[in-house]
């Protein structure tokens, strides 16, 4: 499925660069790594829960609205592993479980450059977990992000942005758990427009 994924955001992307890009637009590929934290209400008897690694690929649009400042948006896809670890209690197995979870999302974020080369972003996050079992709530639902970045000339029509991120996955979700578990992500976006 990653696989897959990725091939199709190359394929959108060079179509989107193939065409003469508009003043005021950009069109582009993300891919991220990071780590991912698992928060909840402490509860006697829960389970302890790790996120590990999170891989994010995605396809972007931006919009100028004004001098220096873009709306992003686009269609992005995030994988993290996830382990979770019994609590005690004598004669249980207490080998911790490895779930995966995909996410799809979309970003509404602001992003502002100045200095030339720096930049600076964040907005709102539209979640929906794909998985059907993740070991913690579904994460559909919404959340926030945050980042900042530099951006790298390469050739007059391509940049790459280099963009540490902070995206806190389960702000508002729609589950009715009683007890919700939240995602929490950091990492580092490569993204080429």
């Amino acid at each position: 499925m990653k696989t897959s994924l990725i091939i199709l955001l190359f394929c959108i992307t060079q179509i989107a660069f193939s065409q003469t890009q508009e003043k005021g637009h950009k069109y582009g590929i993300s891919f991220g790594i990071g780590n991912s934290d698992v928060l909840r209400k402490a509860l006697d008897g829960g389970p302890s829960f790790d996120g590990l690694a999170s891989y994010d690929v995605g396809f972007s649009y931006d919009h100028l609205l004004m001098k220096q400042l873009y709306l992003e948006t686009g269609l992005h896809a995030n994988f993290t592993k996830i382990e979770v670890t019994p609590n005690f209690y004598p004669g249980m197995d207490m080998t911790p479980k490895s779930y995966n979870m995909g996410l799809l999302y979309i970003p509404v974020n602001l992003s502002l450059e100045f200095m030339k080369y720096w930049f600076i972003n964040g907005g709102l996050l539209a979640n929906m977990d794909l998985s059907t079992n993740s070991g913690i709530s579904s994460q559909t639902g919404f959340g926030a992000d945050l980042g900042f970045g530099v951006k790298i000339p390469v050739f007059n029509y391509c940049r790459i942005y280099i963009n540490p991120y902070l995206a806190f996955r389960g702000m508002a979700l729609f589950s009715a758990d009683t007890y919700p578990t939240r995602l929490i992500d950091s990492g580092v976006k490569i993204v080429v427009r």
